[in-house]
Order: C-alpha cells, then structure tokens, then sequence
C-alpha cells in the first residue's frame, strides 16, 4: 500500500501516512526565498519501499509551486536532487 503523502506547513513538515500511522516526516526549513531539506526519517520496518523519495518528490513540487531554490543540508535529500531524482 503506498502512503498518503500530507504536508503541515506551519511545522514545516511533510509526512508519509500508511493506515493513519506514521512512517515517515521530511523536515524543512525556508529563509529568504530558499527551501533546505534538513532530515529525512523513515520508519526501519518500512524503508526500501521509496517513502524518502516520496517526501522529497513532494517538497520539491512545493519548492517550485512557491517559486523557492530548494537546497538540501539532509544527505539523502542532496544525493536524490543531485540524480535528477532517482
């Protein structure tokens, strides 16, 4: 089952929802027109089944519906940006 993929902007905080549980978040920040991934957090009993990429996918269309540079300080988050998203 894929998650549903929810976005709390005032806790600058994207989350991965399976069953009403969570089994992810992606924290941010934004200043000064930048958007910086800083972590990414998945659930061990749920990791390899894209979740990370999921959360990333989606801050990078918020970063782009608002018209921010997206930067990454959460290594995973820069390696993923870096490979186009793969």
């Amino acid at each position: 089952m894929e998650p549903e993929i929810t976005q709390d902007r005032c806790r600058c905080r994207i989350s991965a929802m399976t069953d009403g549980k969570e089994v992810g978040y992606l924290t941010y920040s934004i200043e000064d027109g930048r958007m910086d991934i800083e972590h990414t957090v998945v659930d061990p009993a749920c990791r390899g089944q894209g979740i990370a990429g999921m959360m990333v996918d989606r801050a990078e269309s918020f970063a782009a519906e608002e018209g921010l540079k997206l930067t990454a300080s959460c290594s995973y988050a820069a390696k993923r940006l870096a490979d186009g998203g793969k």
